[in-house]
This record gives C-alpha cells, sequence and structure tokens, in this order.
C-alpha cells in the first residue's frame, strides 16, 4: 500500500493578518496611553494585549496531518505538540468516512474536541474520518480529500488489513 499523507492548516494570508492586527493594535494602545498616562503603563498594556492575541494566533496556526499507511494511521495534530497519536490496523473495529453538521452534530468547525473517550481533530470542513476502536472509543480526523482517503481504506481491506465489514 502506498502511503497517503494529508497535512491541513488555515490559509497563510488569515495567519499572518492575525499577526499585523496585533502589531497595530499594540502600537496604537502604545500611542494612545503613552500621551495620557505613563510610558510604562504603555508598555504594560502592550504586553497585556499581546498575551491576549498570542493564544488567537496559537489558534490559527493549528495543523492537522494524517497518515495512512501499511502499519496503521498516523496522525499528528497541531505539529506533534498536542497530540500524536498510531492506530494499528488490528485495533480498529470500524472506519468510515462521515459527513457532520457543526450545529447539529458534536463536531465543531475546527479545532480539538477532547471528550473522555472521543476525540475530534479537525481543521475546516464537514468531512472526517471516524475510527471506532475496539473498546468502543472513537476518534474522528477532519479531511479535505474524503475520496482519496475511501479508496486508502479500500486497499486496506484489499490488502487484508482491514475486512470489508470495517469499513462503512
Amino acid at each position: 500500500m502506498t502511503p497517503f499523507t494529508e497535512t491541513q492548516r488555515e490559509n497563510p494570508l488569515v495567519i499572518i493578518a492575525m499577526a499585523a492586527l496585533t502589531v497595530l493594535i499594540c502600537v496604537w494602545c502604545f500611542r494612545f496611553i503613552a500621551t495620557r498616562v505613563s510610558r510604562n503603563a504603555a508598555i504594560g498594556g502592550c504586553l497585556g494585549l499581546a498575551l491576549i492575541f498570542i493564544p488567537f494566533l496559537l489558534f490559527f496556526a493549528q495543523q492537522l496531518t494524517v497518515r495512512i499507511d501499511d502499519n496503521g494511521i498516523d496522525f499528528t495534530y497541531f505539529s506533534g505538540i498536542i497530540v500524536r497519536r498510531h492506530t494499528n490496523w488490528e485495533d480498529i473495529k470500524f472506519a468510515k468516512i462521515t459527513t457532520f453538521s457543526p450545529y447539529y452534530n458534536s463536531v465543531r468547525t475546527r479545532g480539538l474536541t477532547l471528550k473522555r473517550h472521543n476525540h475530534e481533530f479537525t481543521i475546516s470542513g464537514t468531512t472526517g474520518l471516524r475510527i471506532v476502536l475496539a473498546e468502543r472509543n472513537y476518534f474522528i480526523l477532519g479531511t479535505r480529500q474524503p475520496d482519496a482517503v475511501k479508496e486508502k481504506l479500500k486497499e486496506a481491506v484489499a490488502s487484508r488489513k482491514l475486512t470489508a465489514d470495517q469499513i462503512y
């Protein structure tokens, strides 16, 4: 089986725009506070604003990488800093491509949702690979290429990694 790798990340223009907006707001805040109060208060205000906007920048810099190969399914979320996981083919009870609505299902349009036993990893879109494990836990990996992922699941059936009953 040839490996399939999909990397999803936000549009770099969005990240650059958020960084530029953060810098502009900090400069404006510094000038506004420095002329009215003091220079030290302006520095403190800018640092406070920077601390507020850094999590937003990190939110937009997230990345999801999914790799399907002979060994199983690997994925990393946020460049492997937050989540790095490998699932063997033997551990998968069934897998299917699912389409979800962010308003009616628990999957959000983007981000990381950690529950007690079930986890959802998406960057954007409404299509994902739902993998149910043998112990009834599941996780959903968002994908922008559902047809290619489905083909890889069919290749896993052809190479006897999964059975036809395990793919929906």
